[in-house]
């Protein structure tokens, strides 16, 4: 029944946003859609350890950016094509995690946040040290992604909108195949009782670091696709504008939910596109929203939904017995 429901959620999500192009005729439109499919999927992937596990960390980023770097310096120095690229991000991505996440996970509370923030700024200084691999400051010119006479990038709107579409759906299925998994079950058992879980002959240890290195997969494939999407890649892949707008998504959104991050994706990255005329100002007015969800809303906005959702449930359930009693 439940894998039912989520099959028909797909279709949904799949059928409303599919028809996006023919109905919106704006490239900037199509663009900030796909920064919002992609955005969600790095943030719901980082929820799989902080909503479902309990591991608050700061490497989400570093997992991004690592997919984009190697992606990258591998097209660039070797000739790597860009379509094999994308996998190499997040297989860049996944040793990345197990080179923190095996000393990192060790740890707990704002020790993990530590030690996954030193990487942040070990990644970064590498990158900017190794200029004549990375570019430096300057960074790299990337070829885009081919699909035969195809080019995916920034002047394919079209066509990359629905390649960030079947990521965003890949990662959707992802993510739920985890969550019903046994894997899934014992993410939640440790976050909710961890002594109740080990009695169960549950290894916290294990079951932490798996789920840390699946939820760097997809970010890595991200930040290639993004990278090669913008035919560029520079240090600005760790500007603190990653990391506020992935975790403002889960906050936004909702916490350990499926939909949540992307909710909060898309409603954060129009917010800030089309508060853009505010300049700095912008940043004080998502700051107050974030207190204001924060406040009254403390599980995000899905709840929202859920709300709905469960009051058009209830409302079909009263009509249903109104018709069995006539």
């Amino acid at each position: 029944m439940k894998s039912n429901k989520f099959l028909l959620e797909i279709l949904a999500i799949v059928l409303v946003l599919s028809v996006i192009p023919a109905l919106v005729r704006q490239q900037y439109i199509l663009h900030v859609i796909m920064l919002a499919m992609i955005f969600g999927i790095v943030a719901s992937n980082w929820n799989l350890a902080i909503g479902y596990g309990g591991m608050f960390h700061l490497a989400q980023v570093p997992f991004f950016a690592a997919g984009g770097y190697s992606t990258a310096i591998l097209s660039v120095h070797m000739g790597l094509s860009p379509l094999i690229g994308i996998l190499v991000g997040g297989v860049a991505a996944v040793i990345l995690s197990l080179i923190i996440g095996i000393p990192a996970l060790r740890v707990r509370g704002i020790y993990l946040v530590f030690l996954t923030f030193a990487f942040h700024f070990i990644m970064l200084s590498l990158v900017l040290y190794f200029v004549d691999i990375t570019g430096g400051d300057m960074g790299l010119i990337l070829e885009p992604i081919r699909i035969g006479a195809t080019n995916i990038d920034m002047f394919n709107p079209v066509v990359t909108y629905y390649t960030a579409l079947s990521l965003f759906v890949l990662s959707l299925v992802f993510i739920k195949t985890i969550i019903d998994s046994k894997i899934g079950l014992a993410l939640v058992s440790l976050r909710d009782s961890e002594v109740y879980a080990v009695s169960r002959g549950i290894n916290p240890y294990k079951i932490k670091l798996v789920t840390f290195v699946l939820s760097s997969f997809l970010a890595g494939v991200c930040g290639a696709f993004y990278v090669h999407y913008l035919r560029v890649v520079t240090p600005a892949l760790f500007d603190w504008s990653f990391l506020i707008t992935f975790l403002a998504s889960i906050v936004i959104g909702g916490v350990g939910t499926l939909y949540g991050p992307l909710l909060g994706a898309f409603i954060l990255t129009f917010l800030m596109e089309s508060l853009r005329f505010l300049e700095m100002f912008r940043n004080i007015v998502f700051g107050l929203l974030m207190i204001l969800i924060l406040i009254f809303m403390p599980k995000g906005l899905i709840m929202l939904a859920n709300r709905a959702q469960s009051i058009f449930s209830s409302r079909q359930n009263s009509a249903g017995i109104v018709d069995e009693e006539n």
